[in-house]
């Protein structure tokens, strides 16, 4: 009979009580055991750098040691090969480099990117950057970018393989890549977090020191909104029904925060419309468009979201890096913390520290809510 076992952060698959594999993940090591150890194949992560390796019978088979971007093979223990990623991926796109100095990964979610783009012409300004180009390796980088900094060039890069673990590097002595943000930035940013004896928690706080910048360093210019964006949002939202007069949007999806209870999102649409209000749900992954399927939806670019934001009632969300860009339509705004996901190389943050670090109070027109130590009816009645 073949099991498959999960405890904490290892599994387990074994047909009649004999190991077929096993995994452990933990936040700076992975091990995989297959055939009962016969072949064993680790992941070590520290700051300095990255060993991944392969053992047959317990002698080494296959191994890369990478420090920074330069990357060295060996072969039972034999070195055969070496090189530098940040070269490699520098000869595969140079042409599309030659005419920029500075060039920008941007390598964080949303809400980060939201901030960071809101900072970035004066980090350019402070790094000397006359002409900058932004990578993203994610569509919504590509419409953050045109609704946030829309006279600075980007492109789209999907699977981009340099070191995470550092900020920048150099390639041809005149070309620097600048990684926005490497992973020990966002190590750093989640420990300060949980340090209860820091008084420096907020994650724009540790963005603006990170950066060597201030609050009065972040623009002010309008997002940039055209009117194709609006031609489209007004095809899309015509085929929901939905009333643009007196309707409120949902955003039930995050990527740190643990989903919300589906009965509560439920419920509250079902308040909303004993009084006549219409309710849009904005929701992405697969999985939720069909678990909303009664929900009005559809799929919208950032832009157009951000557009249609605009016109609701109100907004109530789940805390994510989505309402780092939708808080800027001044609509009042109610957002919901939960404990954070359990991800392997993070140690969860719980509701309360999820609320120290990533709290929306400096913004008027948002109320916030802690739904872990709240019962639901009660969170209903002051929704």
């Amino acid at each position: 009979m073949l099991k498959n076992q999960k405890k904490g952060n290892t599994r387990k698959i074994s047909f009649l009580n004999i190991p077929l594999y096993q995994v452990e993940k933990q936040k700076n090591f992975k091990v995989q055991r297959f055939l009962g150890g016969i072949v064993i194949a680790n992941k070590f992560l520290s700051k300095k750098q990255i060993i991944k390796e392969i053992k047959i019978f317990g002698m080494p088979f296959n191994q890369y040691v990478q420090i920074g971007n330069i990357r060295t093979y060996y072969f039972f223990n034999y070195k055969y090969k070496e090189c530098d990623l940040g070269n490699i991926f520098y000869q595969k796109h140079k042409k599309l480099f030659d005419q920029y100095d500075d060039i920008y990964i941007l390598h964080a979610n949303i809400g980060e990117s939201v901030l960071f783009l809101k900072l970035a012409k004066s980090y350019f300004k402070k790094s000397g950057s006359n002409k900058p180009l932004f990578i993203g390796s994610q569509n919504y980088h590509k419409d953050l970018v045109e609704l946030l900094c829309p006279d600075i060039p980007v492109v789209i890069i999907r699977g981009i393989n340099i070191s995470l673990y550092e900020d920048k590097f150099k390639v041809n002595g005149n070309k620097t890549f600048r990684l926005m943000f490497s992973k020990p930035y966002f190590d750093s940013v989640e420990d300060n977090i949980r340090d209860k004896n820091n008084s420096t928690i907020h994650f724009k706080t540790q963005m603006l020191n990170y950066l060597g910048l201030e609050d009065k360093d972040f623009s002010n210019d309008a997002i940039n909104i055209s009117n194709e964006t609006r031609k489209s949002l007004q095809e899309k939202i015509a085929k929901t029904n939905l009333d643009l007069g007196n309707f409120v949007i949902f955003t039930p999806e995050a990527n740190t925060c643990e989903d919300y209870e589906f009965e509560f999102w439920q419920q509250l649409k079902t308040k909303y419309e004993s009084q006549g209000i219409d309710v849009f749900c904005n929701v992405v992954q697969s999985i939720n468009k069909v678990k909303f399927n009664k929900f009005k939806q559809c799929d919208l670019t950032l832009g157009e979201l951000y557009e249609l934001t605009k016109m609701a009632k109100e907004l109530i969300g789940l805390r994510s890096g989505l309402l780092d860009l939708l808080v800027l339509t001044n609509t009042p705004m109610k957002v919901l913390y939960t404990n954070a996901k359990n991800r392997v190389l993070f140690n969860p943050l719980t509701s309360e520290e999820m609320m120290s670090g990533f709290n929306m109070q400096e913004y008027l027109n948002v109320k916030e809510c802690n739904v872990m130590d709240k019962d639901k009816q009660e969170i209903l009645e002051k929704f």
